[in-house]
């Protein structure tokens, strides 16, 4: 039996996954804003310090796995996107390798998105201010932008770029981190999405070639793989399972 910790485990992707691990017998701390063993708004510096705190204390400073699963969607609040999708991911990433270093066969995986790559990121200000650990600015560029959309994709650049960056020192440290960009899912951040009027039909609606939406329980046993020892030779990579929408928009750019 193994030790997981699962940050946005009380719905969509995250709430799937926690079912897989725990119907395999697996010991899950799930970590929400509510209907979760650690209950706190990641959306706050002290919500992540708390967070990080009680779950070090829940898994006596020892776990093997960790999936950064809490984020918001493009129909949020922008300011929120910021806190919640960047800073509440890397705080878990970087707030619970130290347990990773203790556990069995560790590893991470960070949810990104395929919106990751639909941008032009690295040169915006707010990639910058992302990167700088400038909360407040960041916020601020993008509460100011057009739609709430920009902050989506360039967080989930940002963090997926943070995963990356770490690929050395953790990979010396026996603990593998890796990322899934995940295409249009079947859970309730797609759906505000869909009904959000900001954004047009063939935007939110928009199929990929496979011609469906994915399922929240398909990226649930894709993470597990990337969990496990089966995984053992994947390390720092963002792996799409979009059902072909990276191939479709960027052919000749992998």
């Amino acid at each position: 039996m193994s030790r997981y910790l699962i940050t946005g485990s009380a719905s969509g992707i995250g709430a799937a996954l926690r079912q897989r691990l725990l119907s395999l017998q697996h010991q899950v701390i799930g970590v929400d804003l509510r209907d979760a063993d650690i209950e706190v708004d990641l959306s706050t510096a002290s919500g992540r310090e708390q967070g990080v705190a009680q779950a070090l204390a829940r898994c006596a400073g020892s776990i093997d796995g960790l999936v950064c699963c809490a984020g918001l969607g493009p129909a949020a609040d922008p300011a929120a996107i910021v806190s919640v999708n960047y800073f509440g991911a890397l705080a878990f990433m970087d707030g619970m390798f130290t347990a990773l270093q203790g556990g069995n066969q560790p590893a991470a995986v960070v949810v990104s998105s395929t919106g990751a790559v639909q941008m032009d990121a690295a040169q915006h200000t707010l990639n910058e201010a992302l990167r700088a650990g400038d909360e407040g600015t960041a916020r601020t560029i993008a509460a100011q932008a057009q739609t709430p959309l920009l902050a989506y994709c360039i967080t989930k650049y940002a963090i997926t770029c943070a995963m990356r960056e770490r690929a050395m020192p953790w990979g010396q440290a026996g603990v593998r981190l890796n990322a899934v960009a995940p295409g249009p899912i079947q859970t309730p951040l797609l759906q505000a999405f869909v009904e959000d009027k900001r954004y047009p039909a063939q935007t939110s609606g928009f199929l990929p070639p496979l011609g469906r939406r994915g399922q929240p329980e398909e990226v649930a046993q894709f993470i597990h793989y990337l969990l496990s020892p089966e995984a053992a030779f994947i390390h720092g990579s963002l792996m799409f399972i979009d059902g072909g929408i990276d191939a479709l928009v960027r052919p000749h750019t992998f």
